[in-house]
C-alpha cells in the first residue's frame, strides 16, 4: 500500500456511500469511478475501502495505491508496483524504460486475480492509456477524480460523492476536536449551523475543528468570523467553486495563528510550488546556493525544521508521514493563489514577509534551487534518486516557465531532468529540455563557454536521436567553436563531439567524411594526458562500422576486434558497454554471408540487453532487427517477420507511430511477406513504409536502393519471383 494511505481513527462512514457499498459496486462492475468536489472526502473513502478489504482478506493477492495527480508521480507508482510484484530487480529497474515497466505491470495484472487497484486524484484520463487491465470480477479498479465525465470515458461504474449528512459532519467535527471539553458543551444547533456553513466538506471540517481544538475558541465566535471572511473572499473569487471558497475561508482564519511564525509561513510558501504529494525532507539544504537565509539556517537543524512544521501540522495544512510531507491539492491551490495574488490575503499572512519575498517569482526560484541542488547527475546508480525528485522538478520547470525566470540554476534543473529523460528513451522531451537549458545559459551566463558548449552537445545528441542529423551536426560544430579553449585543456570532450559528428555523417551516408572525423577524434584523444581507453575503443568501433558499410569487411573486423579487446581488458567480458561491438562483429559476419556465426553474436548481445534493460527496450531494437535480417537471408522468413514485428513494437513505443525510425521494420516486414508469398500484406507494408519515408528514401538509402526497388517492382507487376540468394539481396537498414 502507498505509505501515505493511513487508517484514520477520525473516519466517519456515510450512510449513502459506505466503504461496504463501494465494495459491492466494485464486485458488480469491476471498475468504479468516485467523483466529487475537491475536499469532499474521495481519498478518505478509498482509503477506508482498502482497510476494510484488508480486514476481510477480500484481495489476498495484492492491493495497490497509485497517485494519479500527475504523469510523473503516476509512473513512479507503477515502478513501485513492479518492485512489489517482483517483476524486476533494482538493477534492472534503473535501466528499463518507463513504457517497458508499464507493459510488464499490465501483463502481470492481466495474469493475476483477486487484487484491488486504487488510482487517486486522476485528472487526465490519457494517463490510463494502455494501462487499464482486462475486466474480470476478481480484478477491481477504483478511481477517484474531480471530473464526472471520466466514468463514461472508461466505461466504468460511477458514484458521485456528495458532502456529508449533517449528523455525519457533526460526528467528524467532534472526533477531531475531542480534546476540547468546551466544544462538547456547545449546543447542537450551533454545531449544525457551523458544519452546514462549511458545506459539510470533510477537509473544511477537519481544518476548522483543528483550529478550535488548538485555540479553544468558541464555535459561535468562529462562525461569525467565518461568515465575514467568506463574504470578502467570495467577492474576490466569485468564479471559483464553493469548495475552494470554503477551504480558502477556513485557511484564512487559521492563518491568523500560523503567521505568528515567519519560518512556518516561509516553509508553506516554498511547499506551494513543489508537487503536493510526498515532498522528501532530503530536499532540505543548508547550501549557500539556496538563497533564503532564514530557511537555510532552519534546515541545518531537525529541531528547527520540526518547529517550523508544527503550526502547519496543527492546523492540518500539511501531513507528515515518515520523512516526507504532503498536502491536499486544494490547500496548495489556495496558498499558491495567495502568493500569486489571485486571491486576497484576507488574513494578511504574507505581511510577515518583506516586499521582495512576497512575490511568486521569489518562491519559484527558491523551489528551483532546492530541487536542483538535490537532483543527482543521471546514471544507472542514481536513476532511483532522480525518480524521487522528478515530480517536484517538473513542477519547478512549469512555474519557472510561467514566470519566465532567468537564472543559471533554472537551466541546470532543465538540463539535469533532460539527461535523465534522455537516458530513459524520452528523446523528444529531452530535446525540448536541452534546448530550453541552452537558451537559458546563452542569456544568463554567456561567458561560461564550457557550460554552453556542453549544452550544445547535449542538444545535438537529442537531435541525432530524433534522426535530425544535419541539425545535430550544426550544434556539435557550434559546441567545438564555443568550447575551444576549455576543450583544449581536456581533449576528451572535443574528441567526443568529433565522434558524434562522425556518427551523424555515417547516418547520412557520408562514409568517407565520417572516417576522417573518427580519425581526427582518435588523434585528439591521444593528445590527452589521461587518454581514456574506453573512449578510444568506441571511436575505433565507429570506424569499423563505416568500413563495414563500405564493404571493407577485413579492415572492419580488425577494427572491431581491436576495440573489443580494449574494452574487455578494462570492463571484462559480456559487459553492457561492449554490446555495440558484439553487434558490430555480428553484422560484419552477416555481411560476409556467415549468418549462423552472426547469430551467435546477436544472441549474445540480446541476452546482455535483456538482462540489463529488460525486454522491449529501445536499445534492443537494432539487435532485434539484425537477427531478423539474418533469418531473412537464411530463408526463415516467418522467424524474420516475428523479429521485425518485435522491432516495430519497440520503435513505436519510443518514437510513436509514423516516425521515420518505424519505416525500417515496416519495410523489412514487407520483404518478409513478399518471400512468404503474401503479396497483399507485402504491398501494404511497402506502401506504409514509403508513406513514412516520403522523398527521403533514395536520399537516405542509395546503397540499398537498387535491390529494394527491384523487389518492390516485382511485387507491383505481380511477376513470378524466387527468394533471392543471400549474397545478392540487401534489406533496408537504418
Amino acid at each position: 500500500m502507498h505509505p501515505s494511505v493511513e487508517r484514520s481513527p477520525q473516519f466517519v462512514e456515510r450512510r449513502v456511500a459506505t466503504s461496504g457499498y463501494v465494495r459491492e459496486l466494485l464486485q458488480d462492475m469491476s471498475r468504479l469511478v468516485i467523483s466529487g468536489l475537491p475536499g469532499v472526502g474521495k481519498t478518505e473513502l478509498a482509503s477506508q475501502v482498502i482497510w476494510n478489504a484488508r480486514d476481510c482478506s477480500k484481495y489476498y493477492k495484492c492491493i495497490f495505491w497509485l497517485n494519479a495527480s500527475s504523469g510523473t508521480v503516476f509512473q513512479d507508482g507503477i515502478q513501485n508496483m513492479a518492485r512489489r510484484l517482483a517483476l524486476i530487480d533494482e538493477k534492472q529497474l534503473i535501466t528499463t524504460s518507463a513504457d517497458e515497466i508499464r507493459e510488464m505491470v499490465l501483463q502481470e495484472l492481466n495474469r493475476l486475480d483477486h487484487w484491488l487497484l486504487i488510482m487517486d486524484n486522476l485528472d487526465e484520463v490519457s494517463l490510463l492509456k494502455d494501462f487499464l487491465p482486462e475486466r474480470r470480477d476478481t480484478r477491481h479498479v477504483l478511481i477517484t477524480t474531480r471530473h464526472r465525465t471520466i466514468s463514461s470515458a472508461l466505461k466504468a461504474g460511477h458514484l458521485d460523492l456528495d458532502p456529508m449528512a449533517e449528523d455525519e459532519a457533526i460526528s467528524l467535527f467532534m472526533k477531531i476536536s475531542n480534546q476540547s471539553p468546551s466544544l462538547c458543551q456547545q449546543s447542537e444547533r450551533q454545531l449544525a449551523q457551523l458544519v452546514n456553513v462549511l458545506g459539510r466538506l470533510p477537509l473544511a471540517l477537519v481544518q476548522a475543528a483543528a483550529y478550535l481544538s488548538e485555540t479553544q475558541d468558541d464555535v459561535s465566535h468562529y462562525f461569525q468570523f467565518y461568515q465575514s471572511s467568506r463574504k470578502d473572499i467570495w467577492g474576490w473569487k466569485p468564479s471559483q467553486d464553493l469548495s475552494y471558497v470554503t477551504i480558502a475561508t477556513v485557511m484564512a482564519i487559521s492563518f491568523g495563528k500560523v503567521k505568528e511564525s515567519e519560518l512556518s509561513v516561509r516553509l508553506f510558501c516554498l511547499l506551494s510550488f513543489l508537487d503536493a504529494s510526498n515532498v522528501p525532507e532530503t530536499l532540505w539544504t543548508s547550501s549557500d546556493k539556496f538563497q533564503d537565509r532564514l530557511l537555510r539556517d532552519t534546515f541545518r537543524s531537525p529541531v528547527h525544521v520540526n518547529s517550523a512544521l508544527q503550526p502547519l501540522l496543527s492546523y492540518n495544512f500539511v501531513q507528515r508521514s515518515g520523512r516526507s510531507i504532503s498536502m491536499h491539492r486544494l490547500v496548495q491551490d489556495v496558498m499558491r493563489d495567495l502568493i500569486e495574488r489571485d486571491l486576497q490575503d484576507q488574513a494578511n499572512v504574507l505581511d510577515i514577509l518583506h516586499d521582495f519575498d512576497r512575490m511568486p517569482e521569489y518562491w519559484v526560484q527558491r523551489a528551483i534551487e532546492i530541487v536542483s541542488l538535490a537532483y543527482p547527475s543521471s546514471c544507472p546508480d542514481t536513476w532511483k534518486d532522480c525518480e524521487l525528485y522528478n515530480s517536484h522538478a517538473n513542477s519547478c520547470i512549469t512555474y519557472g516557465k510561467k514566470y519566465a525566470l532567468e537564472s543559471e540554476i533554472f537551466g541546470d534543473i532543465q538540463s539535469a531532468v533532460g539527461k535523465y529523460t534522455f537516458d530513459q528513451g524520452g528523446y523528444a522531451q529531452s530535446n525540448e529540455l536541452f534546448k530550453s537549458a541552452l537558451e537559458m545559459y546563452e542569456r544568463v551566463c554567456s561567458e561560461d563557454f564550457g557550460k554552453i558548449a556542453d549544452a550544445l552537445s547535449d542538444f545535438g545528441r537529442s537531435l541525432a536521436r530524433l534522426e535530425k542529423h544535419e541539425e545535430a551536426i550544426e550544434q556539435y560544430k557550434r559546441a567545438l567553436t564555443v568550447g575551444e579553449i576549455q576543450y583544449a585543456k581536456n581533449p576528451s570532450h572535443s574528441a567526443g563531439i568529433l565522434s558524434d559528428i562522425g556518427r551523424s555523417l555515417y547516418c547520412l551516408g557520408k562514409y568517407d567524411q565520417a572516417i576522417r572525423l573518427f580519425d581526427r577524434a582518435l588523434r585528439t584523444l591521444e593528445t590527452s594526458a589521461e587518454c581514456d581507453p574506453i573512449q578510444s575503443a568506441q571511436i575505433i568501433a565507429c570506424t569499423g562500422a563505416v568500413l563495414r558499410n563500405k564493404k571493407q569487411f577485413r579492415k572492419a573486423r580488425q577494427k572491431c576486434q581491436t576495440a573489443l579487446k580494449l574494452e574487455e581488458d578494462i570492463l571484462g567480458k559480456d559487459h553492457i558497454n561492449s554490446i555495440g561491438l558484439i553487434c558490430l562483429l555480428g553484422s560484419i559476419l552477416q555481411s560476409k554471408g556467415l549468418f549462423r556465426k552472426s547469430f551467435e553474436q546477436y544472441d549474445k548481445a540480446l541476452m546482455i540487453y535483456e538482462n540489463t534493460f529488460g525486454k522491449d527496450h529501445i536499445e534492443s531494437a537494432a539487435t532485434v532487427r539484425d537477427i531478423g535480417l539474418s533469418f531473412l537471408h537464411l530463408g526463415r522468413c516467418q522467424k524474420a517477420l516475428q523479429q521485425f514485428q518485435w522491432q516495430l513494437k519497440i520503435t513505436e513505443k519510443t518514437f510513436g507511430k509514423g516516425h521515420i525510425s518505424t519505416g525500417n521494420p515496416i519495410w523489412n516486414m514487407g520483404a518478409s511477406y513478399l518471400f512468404l508469398g503474401k503479396r497483399k500484406e507485402a504491398l501494404d507494408h511497402y506502401q506504409r513504409a514509403l508513406n513514412i519515408y516520403g522523398t527521403d528514401l533514395c536520399k537516405c538509402h542509395k546503397a540499398e536502393g537498387t535491390s529494394l526497388a527491384v523487389s518492390y517492382a516485382i511485387l507491383i507487376r505481380k511477376e513470378d519471383y524466387a527468394l533471392p540468394r543471400s549474397n545478392s539481396f540487401d534489406v533496408i537498414r537504418l
